[in-house]
């Protein structure tokens, strides 16, 4: 666990955290990606929730199935676990930019 980085109280992870190994975090503030929560490496995903990995934005929404668990590095998003706001600003950035490359 890192130390007065952006895990949240009792030791969560958060974008925060990977702001420096994906550079396109930038688009968000700290206290954006403060509250980005990430799922942990092995915990079950829920069936039919809405992911969004951080580590491929290329990929978009992510619908979980049935006995899924968070595949070691990777750092998905639970949907229902952040705004709409940051939703769609997950979902935008990596999109717009590769289009723009």
């Amino acid at each position: 666990m890192s130390q007065g980085n952006g895990n949240k109280p009792g030791g969560q992870r958060t974008a925060y955290d990977l702001r420096r190994r994906f550079g396109w975090l930038n688009q968000f503030t700290d206290d954006e990606l403060r509250a980005i929560s990430l799922c942990d490496e092995g915990a079950p995903l829920r069936e039919g929730a809405v992911y969004f990995d951080i580590s491929k934005p290329e990929r978009g929404e992510i619908v979980a199935h049935k006995s899924e668990t968070v595949p070691g590095g990777s750092c998905p998003v639970l949907r229902d676990e952040v705004s709409s706001k940051t939703w769609q600003k997950l979902l935008s950035f990596p999109r717009s930019r590769q289009a723009g490359q």
